[in-house]
C-alpha cells in the first residue's frame, strides 16, 4: 500500500478523523477507480439504522459535485466528508478510539450502537413525557417504587404483571400532546406492547425507520407519521388492519412495501412530498380509500390496479413525473374531485391542467375531445399514438413520417435522459413504416419516447420567432373551427387547451 499523504487541518482536526480516512483508504492509494468502487459499495450495503448512510453519503457526493469536477477526481475528498461526518457519531456511540474505523463491519456495529443508545433515550423521554402520569392514575406505584433509568423502566413494562395495566392505554397523553416533537430518532421495540392503541401521533420526530415491533399495534385506526425521515416501512406495517387514517406525508418514502396493500379500511391517506417514483401493485387493495394524498412526489407511473380505487373522492397526484395516463383514467371517479396539475402530460402542455376543481368527468370529455381529433399532420399523429398508447407499430409508422430534424432532436432528447450525452448518433428518416435499427432502440421504452416527443415539441415553440408564434395563434383559433367570440387574443388565450390541435397548428406554422 502507498504511503499515506499528508491531510490539510482543514480536512481534518483530530487524530481520530486521520484515522477514520485511512481505514476508508485500504486499496492503493493511487487507484482512484478502485477507492471509488469501495465507496459505492459502502454506500450500497449500508447497514440500517438511525444514521441514513446512503443519504449521508450522496449529500456528500452533491457538494463535491458542485465543484464540478467528476467523483472520481474528488475521491479523497468523500472519504474526508464522510470521516468527519462520522467522527461526532463515535463518539456519541462512545465507541474506543481505536475501533474507529469506517468499513462495512465497523459502520454496522456503529448503527448497531447509535440504536441502543437512542433506543434507551427515546424509552425514557416517552416514560416521562407521556407514560408515567398516565400509569401514575392508575395507581400503579402507590406501593411501589417507581422505575429509574431505562433498564428499570425495560424491566417494568416487559414484566407480565404490568401488562393489563398497558392495554389500557388507548392513546400516548391528552389529546393534541401525544409523542409530538420530542425529537426521537428511534422508536424502542417496546412500542410494540401497546396493543390496546387506537391513535398514535409521532409527527415532527427524526425517525430514519421504524422497529419490526411496530406491527403489533393491530388496535390503531389513527396514525400520524409525518414530518419524519422514514426512508421505508417494515413488512410488518400491513399488520395494521384496523386504520382508516393514516399520515406519512413529508417522509423520504421512496418504495412502499407489498404490504400496504392490507389496509383496506383505510380511508384517508397522506403521502405527498416524498420520494415516490411507482406504487406496489397491491396499493388497488386499498378499496376503501376515499381521500388519497399524492403529490409533490416522483411518480412516473401508475399500477394497473389503481383503477380499483373507485371509491374515490379526492385524488391529488399533482407536481409528479406522470407523462402518460393510465387507460382508465376518464372511465371512473366521475365526481371525484382531481388534481393532475405540474406533471409533464403528454396530452396537457399547459401546466395548471387538472388544478382544483378539475373532476373526472370533465377529464373524460377532455379525452373523449381529443381522442375523436383527427391528426392533420405527422407531430400530432405521434402525440395521439403515443398517448393514447396504441400499439408500438402504430407509433413507430407515426415517428417514421416525422421530418428528419424532429427526429434527431427526440433522439438527442431520449439519448441524453438515458446517458446524460449531448447528441446522440443521428438517425436516418424513413419513409415506411419499417423502423431502422436506431429507431427501434428508441421505442424499448415508450414512457421515455413520451418525454421526449413532448419537450421537443415545447423546445420548438419557444424557439419561435414572434411572426411564427402569431402563427401558431392564428391556425390554433382556425383548427378550432374560428370560433365567433371578441377576444382578438383567442388563439394565444387557448393556445394549449388541446394538445394535438397546439402540434398541428406548430407544424403549420413553421413549414418552410
Amino acid at each position: 500500500m502507498a504511503a499515506f499523504p499528508p491531510i490539510s487541518r482543514a480536512g481534518f482536526q483530530t487524530t481520530e478523523s486521520f484515522n477514520l480516512f485511512h481505514s476508508l483508504l485500504q486499496s492503493d492509494l493511487e487507484d482512484k477507480e478502485l477507492r471509488l468502487l469501495g465507496w459505492n459499495d459502502l454506500k450500497l450495503k449500508a447497514p440500517i439504522g438511525p444514521l441514513n448512510i446512503p443519504k449521508m453519503m450522496q449529500e456528500i457526493e452533491q457538494e463535491s459535485l458542485n465543484n464540478g469536477k467528476p467523483l472520481v477526481d474528488n475521491v479523497n475528498e468523500l472519504f474526508e466528508r464522510f470521516a468527519a461526518k462520522l467522527a461526532p457519531e463515535f463518539e456519541t456511540a462512545q465507541v474506543p478510539a481505536a475501533a474507529r474505523q469506517v468499513t462495512e463491519l465497523q459502520v454496522s456495529a456503529l448503527q448497531e450502537r447509535l440504536r441502543e443508545h437512542y433506543e434507551n433515550n427515546a424509552l425514557e423521554t416517552i416514560w416521562n413525557a407521556c407514560l408515567l402520569s398516565q400509569f401514575q392514575a392508575q395507581g400503579a406505584f402507590a406501593q411501589e417504587a417507581l422505575p429509574s433509568g431505562h433498564q428499570a423502566i425495560r424491566e417494568w413494562l416487559n414484566n407480565p404483571v404490568n401488562q393489563p395495566r398497558i392495554q389500557q392505554i388507548t392513546q400516548f397523553g391528552p389529546v393534541g400532546l401525544s409523542l409530538i416533537g420530542l425529537g426521537l430518532k428511534v422508536l424502542p421495540p417496546e412500542i410494540g406492547l401497546f396493543t390496546g392503541l387506537t391513535a398514535l401521533s409521532l409527527s415532527g420526530n427524526q425517525l430514519s425507520y421504524l422497529p419490526d415491533s411496530f406491527g403489533n399495534l393491530q388496535a390503531l385506526e389513527e396514525l400520524n407519521l409525518s414530518d419524519n425521515q422514514l426512508s421505508f416501512l417494515p413488512d410488518s406495517f400491513g399488520n395494521l388492519q384496523a386504520l382508516k387514517f393514516l399520515d406519512l406525508s413529508e417522509n423520504q418514502l421512496s418504495f412502499l412495501p407489498d404490504s400496504f396493500g392490507s389496509l383496506k379500511v383505510l380511508h384517508e391517506l397522506y403521502l405527498y412530498q416524498n420520494r415516490l417514483s411507482f406504487l406496489p401493485d397491491s396499493f388497488g387493495s386499498l378499496q376503501a380509500l376515499n381521500n388519497l394524498f399524492l403529490e409533490s412526489n416522483q411518480l412516473r407511473n401508475l399500477p394497473d390496479s389503481f383503477s380499483n380505487l373507485q371509491a374515490l373522492s379526492h385524488l391529488f397526484l399533482n407536481d409528479n413525473q406522470l407523462c402518460l395516463l393510465p387507460e382508465f383514467f376518464g372511465k371512473i371517479w366521475d365526481s371525484c374531485s382531481i388534481a393532475l396539475h405540474d406533471n409533464p402530460l403528454m396530452l396537457a402542455l399547459d401546466p395548471d391542467f387538472g388544478k382544483l376543481g378539475f373532476t373526472g368527468s370533465i377529464l373524460a370529455s377532455y379525452l373523449e375531445e381529443v381522442r375523436e381529433y383527427i391528426p392533420q399532420s405527422p407531430l400530432a399523429a405521434i402525440f395521439k399514438a403515443i398517448a393514447f398508447q396504441q400499439p408500438v407499430e402504430k407509433i413507430q409508422e407515426a415517428y417514421a413520417h416525422l421530418s428528419q430534424d424532429m427526429q434527431q432532436q427526440i433522439a438527442n432528447l431520449a439519448a441524453q435522459k438515458l446517458t446524460g450525452s449531448a447528441v446522440a448518433e443521428p438517425m436516418a428518416a424513413s419513409s415506411s413504416s419499417d423502423p431502422s435499427p436506431g429507431q427501434d432502440n428508441l421505442f424499448t421504452d415508450i414512457d421515455l419516447l413520451a418525454r421526449s416527443v413532448r419537450k421537443a415539441v415545447i423546445d420548438r415553440f419557444e424557439s419561435l420567432t414572434p411572426d411564427q408564434t402569431n402563427g401558431v395563434y392564428n391556425h390554433v383559433w382556425d383548427l378550432a373551427g374560428r370560433p365567433e367570440t371578441d377576444d382578438s387574443n383567442w388563439g394565444e388565450h387557448h393556445v394549449f387547451d388541446h394538445a394535438l390541435r397546439f402540434t398541428d397548428a406548430l407544424e403549420r406554422a413553421t413549414i418552410n
